[in-house]
């Protein structure tokens, strides 16, 4: 292979290097597969820290910096040998975006082995993830057994790009990370105990569904059958809305329940009610898209949920009010246990609508019951919202009955 003048870039600034270099053969993504199951060597030239966010299952991990001499790639082309079992005929080494570092390794193992045949996995691990990976909103052919250690919560999408490394995307806030080290969520560093999480398989296995909610979407893909569940389909305002993913007399049955549910609510429901059920519906959202950010790291309420706080606030509020109301101690102690009844009843009427349940998520948690529909360590927040509730919604309650 000739020499090839390369300039060096990094991060995203690698998408303004040419896609190919002059004497310098390339393999496609989608042709990977097949030149492994051929015997190629597979190569990850990145550095360890690219390398901890996800890589390709069969390659071998040999930094850039181990490529820089040729003494240091013959030296690196060995120790290949050597985990392989023999010299590979054929090689194939790949970068974050095989634009600038995979290109001079490819020169540098061409030289130190001129019996081998060198190839650039073209658009390198970002393209693989964009092409390959199963969460990819442009994936064409999908392929997870292909991908190792994928952390896809450290992936977002870019346009046409497709899947890109975070740390790539937003240098300023990984930057800021790395200086402070207190990354989102904040809530389950400051409050360990309050948020425990299931630990091994236990939590490798919920993690799927956790993100199924709260994102990265991409991040779901592992789930089994997951193109045929519930999934976001757009935003009403700041309410994510989600699709209802059943077929003839299922989806019937379940459009049937909403539309009388509705007609319900429009009919049954006194005027000052309903005032209030908007209300507290609103105020929640805004409530649970700040929680979200401080315990999951990011925003989030949703449609579904707007409507069932509308329909159930009677009780959660009104009812519990009139039983407990007069004894302010009760009220507030017994409050964890109300908002209980309230995530078990309608958890399990979400979960009937979409399949599973698009509101809220506590797979991840060693405390969660009910179908994880509700957890105990969530107890200190609903006390707090029990305070609020005591002092604030008797005042919603005679401002709506005067007017």
């Amino acid at each position: 292979m000739a020499s090839v003048a390369s300039p060096t870039g990094s991060g995203l600034a690698a998408l303004h290097l040419p896609l190919e270099q002059p004497a310098t053969h390339y393999i496609e993504p989608l042709e990977l597969e097949q030149a492994l199951r051929a015997g190629a060597a597979l190569v990850d030239v990145r550095s360890a820290r690219e390398r901890a966010d996800g890589h390709l299952s069969r390659s071998v991990h040999l930094p850039a910096r181990e490529w820089a001499a040729p003494a240091a790639a013959a030296a690196a082309l060995e120790q290949l040998a050597l985990l392989a079992g023999r010299p590979p005929s054929t090689l194939i080494l790949y970068g974050m975006y095989s634009r600038d570092r995979a290109v001079r390794c490819a020169r540098a193992a061409a030289a130190a082995a001129a019996g081998t045949r060198v190839l650039v996995l073209r658009g390198g691990f970002q393209q693989c993830m964009a092409q390959l990976w199963p969460g990819s909103a442009r994936v064409a052919r999908p392929s997870a057994a292909l991908f190792a250690s994928v952390r896809a919560e450290r992936w977002g999408e870019l346009g046409r790009q497709g899947l890109v490394w975070l740390p790539d995307l937003q240098p300023v806030e990984e930057l800021l990370r790395r200086l402070t080290r207190c990354e989102p969520p904040w809530l389950p560093r400051a409050l360990p105990l309050a948020f425990r999480k299931r630990s091994g398989d236990a939590l490798r296995a919920a993690l799927p569904y956790v993100c199924e909610v709260y994102g990265p979407h991409a991040a779901a893909a592992m789930i089994p059958g997951v193109s045929s569940r519930a999934h976001e389909c757009g935003a009403l305002l700041h309410l994510r809305c989600h699709t209802i993913p059943f077929e003839h007399a299922a989806r019937t049955d379940r459009l049937m329940v909403l539309a009388v549910a509705a007609a319900g609510w429009l009919l049954l429901y006194p005027t000052a009610l309903k005032v209030r059920c908007v209300v507290g519906a609103l105020v929640y959202s805004f409530m649970e898209l700040a929680f979200t950010k401080l315990e999951r790291g990011s925003s989030y309420t949703s449609f579904t949920q707007f409507n069932a706080v509308l329909l159930y606030l009677p009780i959660l509020l009104d009812l519990y009010g009139a039983l407990l109301g007069d004894n302010v101690l009760c009220y507030i102690l017994l409050f964890p246990a109300n908002v209980w009844l309230l995530e078990v009843v309608v958890g399990h009427a979400i979960i009937w609508l979409h399949g599973h349940n698009v509101a809220w998520c506590y797979a991840d948690y060693s405390d969660a019951f009910f179908n994880d529909c509700a957890r105990l360590g969530h107890a200190p927040a609903w006390l707090a919202l029990g305070v609020a509730c005591f002092h604030l919604y008797p005042w919603l309650v005679a401002m709506t009955e005067g007017a």
